[in-house]
């Protein structure tokens, strides 16, 4: 049996932030870094191996930029606008009018009386077509624990605003495979 592949196409996913739609979210990266030691033997130049020390998840999202001053039309996301416009402090607004994304991690994230009391969340991008049983389409990026550590924005003459969000997370699976933690959390 063949398969006809379904290739992933920007114009068509969903980014989702603690099971909330991001509204007008335009692009997603993310690095995932194993680091790696050479292991050294004394008498011999060259290195016996690299062993792996470290696993580190980051990335950046960006968002274009609405203010509370805007209509309740409805949005790419399939919802109206949020009321409050999508700050970060308004929790991003969402694909629906009044639900917030990340409501906790969010504002507390760039806060700095209230960075302590941040909390990780989970990033999701879908592809909305693959879903044809069920409406919600195919995850293949799941980001698990995150935290944002910067913000970022600007604006032209020609263009809309868009901030971009730079996170860390623990974990980074796809579509293809779960990875799992190791050591003694595991």
């Amino acid at each position: 049996m063949s398969y006809k592949p379904t290739f992933i196409v920007g114009a068509r996913a969903k980014i989702k932030v603690d099971g909330q739609t991001v509204a007008f979210a335009t692009a997603v990266q993310y690095n995932v870094d194993v680091t790696h030691v050479p292991v050294e033997c004394l008498g011999a130049y060259e290195v016996i191996a690299y062993e792996p020390v470290g696993y580190r998840v980051s990335g950046t999202m960006t968002v274009v930029r609405y203010t509370a001053n805007g209509n309740t039309a409805a949005g790419p996301s399939g919802g109206a606008a949020a009321a409050g416009g999508n700050s970060p402090f308004n929790g991003f607004g969402a694909g629906s009018a009044g639900a917030t994304v990340g409501a906790a991690a969010t504002p507390a994230a760039f806060n700095p009386g209230n960075l302590l009391l941040s909390a990780t969340f989970n990033i999701e991008v879908y592809d909305r077509r693959d879903g044809q049983a069920n409406q919600s389409g195919q995850r293949f990026i799941l980001i698990e624990n995150a935290r944002f550590e910067k913000r970022s924005g600007g604006i032209n003459a020609k263009g809309l605003m868009e901030e971009q969000y730079s996170f860390n997370g623990i974990l980074f699976s796809d579509d293809a495979a779960t990875v799992v933690n190791s050591g003694p959390n595991a």
